[in-house]
């Protein structure tokens, strides 16, 4: 654990060193902690341990065990404690602090319990919620046993504390909007297509977002190492039993119609054959989100961003930074006037994914072509038809406008059970099972009828065969014998007539 808060303290300084003069937000990943996805919280151990959410606006955190207030340290926070004091700066005695500290020391009550914190940046008129879904990952361990699993950290309190607050400040001319800051998205991985929240903290984090929906302006997630989004739907295979919050009675199946989509940013890293990237993403104070005026507040929104990417030649990765491309200039031509409308709104989304659907005659739209072709910022590859070079089928295209709007294996299945059910069978991989079953229940069938057919032939030889006293004579059997043969077919419970048709 040691070793890895020096790496994070090391990439902490680069950055505080690169952008002296900026606001550092730092949101943990599932590989700052040590064994990946584990992160056990500093209260692991106490089996009477309920985490309430006291404090202002921004939240405090405070544990109460056996009905005593408890407040965590960076040494009984475990692999938090090592974070927070590589990120806080270190140790107190240490000269440098201001140098690399891009947490503070009231981000530790929230951040110790279960590593997440906020900032207020234009004065109060922002605020950024730094989101620790490890917490929420299909892969995170230890299972929490113990402690009220529906919200663990008291993180979900805090985020609806947050946003209410934001909310309330509003009407003070303080507050405007929120921004949600996070790794691992509440979403399908487009790679593996597994689902990358458990179902149940999947279901709390729309449920909250669709409530603020009017505070929330960004969700801006990462780790799928490529350059992606997901988008709620407007319109869907399953609207017609979509409630009011956009769910599937209490399923969270697909992703619900929140003003907001989800960005989900490239890596640095290349480790999916991605080469490495990054975003400039610029937003502004505008009066306008989802097409109507909030309140005249004049609200935060996304207006554009522009993509970055290392150019990775041969085999020594000899390149450079340069600019990939621009959000607004790749879709201008299918989403100019809703960007310039609205910025890069969930119905900018839904218009550019209008726009990937299957030509008129069939084939690949031009639109989809363009997003695989920077989803890998700029690396063509043919495995898995993840790159541009891979040619996308019927089956590839419906991958992706299924993976676009779904927040779970079950949706992901239904959206391309709907979409294409002629070849969604063992090749697709997600109903291996079933045709599995399909499979065992025909080979069962076969047998069956084949049984049959063997019984029907053996009872026409018994049909044409002679009678027992002649078969017996045929054979030298005496009258003695012949009798006991007549009375055990009649010892049978069936006359003659009877076993001709058995």
């Amino acid at each position: 654990m040691d070793e890895a808060g020096k790496v994070v303290r090391s990439f902490a300084s680069m950055l505080r060193t690169s952008f002296p003069d900026s606001v550092i937000v730092y949101a943990l990943g599932n590989n700052d902690v040590v064994p990946d996805y584990y992160l056990g919280l500093f209260d692991d151990d106490d089996d009477d341990v309920d985490v309430d959410v006291d404090g202002d606006d921004d939240g405090t955190v405070v544990a109460r065990g056996d009905g005593i207030a408890t407040t965590p340290t960076p040494g009984t926070a475990g692999m938090l404690g090592v974070l927070y004091d590589a990120l806080v700066g270190g140790d107190d005695d240490d000269d440098d602090d201001d140098d690399v500290s891009i947490l503070t020391y009231a981000d530790a009550s929230t951040f110790l319990a279960g590593g997440y914190y906020s900032r207020t940046v234009h004065d109060g008129s922002l605020v950024l919620l730094s989101m620790n879904t490890i917490l929420y990952s299909s892969f995170h361990e230890p299972t929490m046993r113990h402690r009220d699993v529906d919200d663990p950290g008291g993180q979900f309190a805090w985020m609806r504390k947050v946003l209410s607050g934001c909310r309330r400040r509003r009407r003070a001319g303080a507050c405007r909007s929120a921004m949600i800051v996070g790794h691992v998205p509440p979403a399908m991985g487009s790679f593996r297509h597994q689902q990358l929240w458990r179902e149940g903290y999947i279901r709390t984090y729309y449920e909250i977002v669709k409530e603020f929906d009017d505070v929330v302006v960004a969700q801006l997630f990462g780790h799928l190492h490529s350059d992606e989004f997901r988008v709620g739907l407007a319109s869907s295979p399953h609207d017609d039993e979509r409630g009011d919050r956009g769910m599937i009675g209490n399923d969270i199946s697909l992703i619900p119609a929140l003003s907001t989509p989800l960005l989900l940013g490239p890596s640095v890293t290349p480790l999916h054959g991605n080469y490495p990237s990054f975003r400039i993403v610029r937003y502004d104070r505008g009066g306008r989100r989802g097409g109507t005026t909030t309140d005249g507040d004049g609200g935060y929104r996304i207006v554009d961003y522009d993509s970055y990417s290392y150019s990775m030649i041969g085999k020594d990765d000899v390149g450079g930074w340069s600019k990939l491309y621009t959000f607004s200039e790749v879709y201008g031509d299918v989403a100019g006037d809703v960007i310039e409308e609205e910025g890069l709104s969930s119905r900018t989304f839904r218009t550019i994914v209008g726009a990937m659907e299957d030509e008129r005659w069939g084939g690949e739209s031009p639109t989809l072509k363009a997003y695989r072709e920077l989803k890998l910022s700029g690396a063509k590859i043919d495995a898995n038809q993840f790159g541009a070079s891979g040619t996308c089928d019927s089956k590839c295209r419906d991958d992706y406008m299924c993976i676009f709007m779904s927040a779970t294996t079950s949706g992901y299945d239904r959206c391309m059970l709907e979409r294409g059910p002629t070849w969604y069978q063992v090749g697709g991989g997600r109903l291996g099972i079933l045709a599995g079953v399909i499979f065992a229940i025909m080979i069962i069938g076969y047998a069956f009828v084949r049984c049959r057919r063997m019984r029907r032939d053996k009872r026409k030889h018994y049909s044409s065969a002679p009678s027992v006293h002649d078969e017996a004579k045929d054979d030298g059997i005496d009258s003695q014998d012949r009798e006991f043969i007549y009375d055990e077919a009649k010892d049978d419970g069936n006359d003659l007539q009877d076993r001709e048709i058995i």
